[in-house]
């Protein structure tokens, strides 16, 4: 579900459980950082053209406004952005070619290396078609394979099994000199549910013995609505009376902890209709599995694995 944090008078009614667009540009924009990234004409958007993009554009803007100590954004300047028309691949190219003309112009400013990074709000094809020509026009040229570094992560929406496996079916770019690098390397996915490849805790135990027992396959998708479908079920359980809508509100607001493994400060109240705010980074293996890279909570320093 697209999240609308402007719900005004309605959104006393919506309750969230997964973090937001925002929550995960926030998340991804403090890993940029972390990862030698300096101010904002190193981000680049590639979003999708439609309400979708336009919420992680503005997550992207509101979390670079947020974070401080950073170069601030001159008026009348804006994070490059480069978008896509939704279920048209056609539409692509155009944009990986005025990517790379932005992220060329940075690397003529000087002679030095510069790390560029890239925010994507968008689905696995899109994605997976950007991030390929990206490469190959990167280490197409000597002096762009030494001196770039460019970090491609996308939100959690963009199917992150579907993205891994067309990545690790792309192969390996040619990066020159006779070596090689996988299309996996420098893309990572902002999960809104723990890593089901690595995490252990009981609700993820669950949802693993369940959809085998199914006979399918795990995924960040079903899990993220398996975590779902525990907080609306709990809620019901947990109500007495006519199931109104104003009786159910209360009782969500009241709901105990649930023990979900979605970060210590997850759940409702009545000040907050948002059970988790916390976000998972994640790294694509070569192999398209999922390494663990940083764990991001909001209002607290993001924490890293390695």
């Amino acid at each position: 579900m697209l999240r609308d944090d402007k719900a005004g008078p309605c959104a006393r009614y919506i309750f969230n459980v997964r973090a937001s667009y925002g929550q995960e540009a926030h998340a991804t924009l403090e890993f940029f950082l972390s990862r030698g990234v300096t101010g904002w004409r190193h981000l680049v958007s590639f979003d999708q053209n439609d309400s979708f993009g336009q919420a992680g554009y503005d997550g992207l803007n509101a979390a670079y406004a947020a974070i401080g100590g950073q170069t601030a954004i001159p008026e009348g300047e804006s994070i490059a952005r480069f978008r896509y028309t939704r279920d048209d691949l056609s539409s692509i190219p155009a944009q990986v070619d005025a990517a790379a003309d932005y992220v060329a112009s940075i690397l003529a400013t000087d002679a030095l290396p510069h790390v560029v990074g890239i925010f994507m709000t968008d689905t696995y094809g899109p994605a997976t078609q950007f991030i390929t020509k990206m490469r190959d026009w990167h280490y197409a040229d000597p002096d762009r394979a030494q001196r770039l570094t460019m970090l491609f992560s996308n939100v959690s929406f963009v199917g992150p099994n579907s993205l891994a496996s067309r990545l690790k079916d792309a192969g390996t770019v040619n990066t020159g000199g006779g070596g090689t690098r996988p299309y996996t390397d420098g893309v990572f996915v902002s999960q809104v549910v723990p890593n089901y490849e690595q995490d252990s805790s009981d609700t993820v135990l669950e949802y693993k013995r369940l959809i085998a027992a199914e006979g399918s396959s795990p995924n960040f998708t079903s899990l993220e609505g398996y975590i779902a479908a525990r907080v609306f079920l709990a809620g019901l359980t947990e109500h007495q009376g006519d199931y109104s809508s104003e009786g159910l509100i209360t009782t969500f607001e009241n709901l105990p902890e649930l023990t979900l493994g979605l970060g210590a400060t997850s759940g409702f109240s009545a000040e907050t209709h948002d059970y988790s705010r916390s976000v998972w980074g994640t790294a694509i293996t070569p192999g398209g599995t999922f390494q663990n890279v940083y764990y991001w909570r909001e209002g607290t320093p993001i924490s890293f694995f390695e």
